[in-house]
């Protein structure tokens, strides 16, 4: 078993999982951000990916109009030149064309993963060969490499998603996991409604990640 995190050194992580079977490996997290933001034209894949939602699905979409404004305020007009300005226009306008096509929106995926997906994984899998990944989001961050990179070698990915608002606030996902547990059928059908999962992946299973509270 290979736990790999941020935290490699914490000793709740050392008290839960260690033993002689288990591998606690480190995640490059400083990797990941500057592999993210190397090239205007990755930072904007990214951003019009997580600006996107699948738009006829009826959901009224405060979250994305919230992003949208906050990325907004991170990027004033006032203080951009005009190639700035049609810069972040374009990341802006993007999210509206994809919305309404999920034709596009594979595509888009498919393409940031063949131009950018294949910087931080290849190390982990390469060395430690898994039969099968368990990851906590539907593919963010390091999650969609590491997604992209078991499509890629043929290695199941299950995801067990972490937290109650995931499936209406992170924006479309990097990558197509295998089969998903949700915590309930609300969500199982917001992942097929507004981030396109296929609900034959989607398994209602709770929790499972709470289930140590309940267990003492």
């Amino acid at each position: 078993l290979v736990v790999a995190t941020h935290h490699p050194r914490s000793p709740e992580l050392e008290a839960q999982y260690g033993a002689p079977n288990v591998v606690i490996e480190e995640l490059d997290m400083s990797a990941l951000r500057q592999s993210q933001t190397k090239s205007k034209l990755r930072y904007l894949m990214r951003m019009v990916r997580l600006l996107t939602y699948n738009m006829r699905s009826g959901y009224p979409l405060n979250a994305r109009r919230f992003m949208a404004y906050e990325f907004r305020c991170e990027h004033p007009w006032s203080r951009m030149r005009v190639t700035g300005k049609l810069y972040i226009a374009t990341i802006l306008f993007l999210p509206h064309v994809l919305g309404r096509s999920r034709l596009l929106r594979r595509v888009w995926v498919w393409l940031e993963d063949r131009f950018y997906g294949r910087d931080t994984q290849e190390r982990l899998f390469s060395r430690y060969r898994p039969d099968m990944v368990l990851i906590s989001s539907l593919g963010y961050g390091f999650d969609e490499q590491l997604i992209n990179e078991s499509g890629r070698r043929r290695v199941p990915v299950v995801t067990a998603i972490q937290s109650w608002d995931n499936t209406t606030t992170w924006g479309y996902p990097g990558g197509t996991p295998d089969h998903v547990i949700a915590w309930s059928d609300v969500m199982r059908r917001e992942a097929r409604d507004l981030l396109d999962v296929d609900p034959a992946r989607v398994f209602v299973g709770g929790v499972p990640h709470w289930d140590n509270y309940f267990d003492g």
